[in-house]
């Protein structure tokens, strides 16, 4: 990935970096509450299964969730930042299963078929290319693997759409305003990977042609947010 047209993403990847102190503090705020349930709805599914890939991993809060709902397997944590590599390191105290890499979905440093399981907390809304880090995704599961994604999805109702939009735009920046102190301007600079999230049926028509099968789902918060169970196909 090269600067220029992709400046956004360097962009956004630095304003991620910003607001670690204040991450999960603002996930619960932002998801009135429901951030650790609605992870705790998709890791249910991989409870089960090792190794497991962590997408987009962030400071580990996935992770951290599964090993509390007594996750025992091998977990490989991937992340572009190298600084929320190291947050996630302290919040997991190096524990030997845990693998930290650092990477992007759109391309994967793992041979084909490595995982039996893969999973993604709100992060597959920042990545570059979603498309190519869908088709990454279906490549390093073996056949019949779950693909849990937990995120902000945008919904196919226009109404519920704009109630959507309104919410991150104008209402996530004054809890930021509240809670994230002198970081809530970076907070603005979230709303655009919503933007430019496909609408919820087209993004699992995405994943159907990345060879991902839609398995289950469920929605939270008016559709915005999601658990998506896929299965490789």
């Amino acid at each position: 990935m090269s600067r220029g047209s992709q400046d956004w993403w360097f962009s956004l990847l630095q304003t991620l970096e910003d607001i670690i102190p204040s991450y999960n503090k603002m996930n619960k705020v932002m998801s009135l509450g429901l951030d650790l349930r609605i992870r705790a709805q998709g890791i249910r599914r991989v409870l089960r299964l090792s190794p497991l890939l962590d997408i987009g991993s962030g400071p580990g809060t996935m992770v951290q969730v599964a090993r509390h709902m007594g996750y025992r397997g091998e977990a490989v944590l991937l992340d572009p930042s190298e600084a929320m590599l190291k947050a996630a390191r302290r919040g997991l105290e190096g524990g030997p299963a845990n693998h930290l890499v650092q990477g992007v979905a759109e391309h994967l440093p793992f041979r084909d078929s490595a995982f039996r399981a893969a999973m993604s907390g709100f992060a597959i809304r920042d990545v570059y290319n979603i498309p190519r880090a869908l088709r990454e995704i279906r490549r390093t599961l073996a056949r019949g693997s779950p693909f849990v994604m937990v995120d902000i999805t945008k919904p196919d109702n226009v109404l519920a759409r704009l109630a959507a939009a309104f919410y991150w735009r104008a209402v996530v920046p004054l809890m930021a305003l509240i809670f994230a102190g002198r970081r809530w301007r970076r907070y603005l600079d979230i709303f655009p990977t919503y933007l430019r999230m496909p609408r919820l049926s087209r993004f699992n028509s995405a994943a159907e042609r990345a060879g991902l099968v839609l398995e289950q789902a469920r929605l939270f918060l008016g559709g915005t947010s999601s658990v998506l169970v896929y299965r490789s196909a």
